[in-house]
């Protein structure tokens, strides 16, 4: 099911429910035939609007764009447990929603984690990836393996 909250030159704000997980926001503006789609990941503790506001329309001039909340973040999915993996299935199936055949996913920090298993989990839906400000991992040091066992 998808609600369409707001539409403003060319871009759709919506809701989409994710089966057995619950609604994600998400904001949209289809590429033109021949053109990339960029799905945009952001940084943990943040929202897609916080991290990528500044390049939605630069981007939207060289493709679509999908811009979602990650679980547990801004109007991201409530009520799910909290994985990057998690993260990376949400965003896959939110651009199969959309009719979206291939992307280009960009994240930065927690987002590059993300754009990266999105490459590794749905490698059939990702044509290349943008990586900003992030690593492979994020608990290699047992302080940071402490605080992501806390958040979970």
């Amino acid at each position: 099911m998808m609600v369409v909250m707001t539409s403003r030159e060319g871009w759709t704000e919506t809701t989409i429910d994710l089966p057995d997980r619950g609604e994600v926001w998400v904001r949209h503006a289809p590429a033109p035939p021949g053109r990339p789609t960029f799905l945009l990941l952001h940084g943990w503790t943040a929202t897609a609007d916080i991290n990528w506001w500044t390049s939605y329309e630069a981007l939207r001039l060289r493709g679509g764009v999908i811009a979602l909340d990650h679980r547990g973040h801004g109007q991201g999915l409530r009520g799910v447990r909290f994985s990057l993996e998690g993260c990376a299935d949400d965003a896959a199936d939110v651009a199969r929603h959309l009719g979206v055949e291939t992307v280009i996913p960009i994240g930065y920090s927690m987002g590059g984690a993300v754009a990266q298993l999105v490459a590794r989990r749905h490698a059939d839906l990702v044509s290349g990836v943008v990586l900003a400000a992030t690593a492979g991992t994020f608990n290699d040091h047992p302080r940071e393996r402490r605080v992501f066992r806390a958040l979970a």
